[in-house]
């Protein structure tokens, strides 16, 4: 809802496509899931100006990523 339309395999902005990413397996990732959670706790994903969840989301999202890799 929120990535995808900027990071698919046909846009991959910042060089980055998460159309075959499964958070659920991320630790199969941990470069890229390392980039999420950088960019969501600093508040640049999603950009200014896109649609954006609420902060408790990306929240929820950063926590649920923090704990598959830890």
């Amino acid at each position: 809802t929120y990535c995808a339309t900027c990071h698919s395999d046909r846009a991959k902005a910042g060089g980055l496509s998460l159309a075959g990413f499964n958070a659920m397996r991320a630790q199969e990732q941990p470069e890229v899931v390392e980039k999420i959670i950088r960019k969501l706790r600093a508040g640049m994903m999603p950009p200014a100006g896109a649609k954006r969840p609420d902060a408790a989301t990306i929240d929820a999202l950063t926590v649920a990523l923090e704990s598959r890799m830890d």
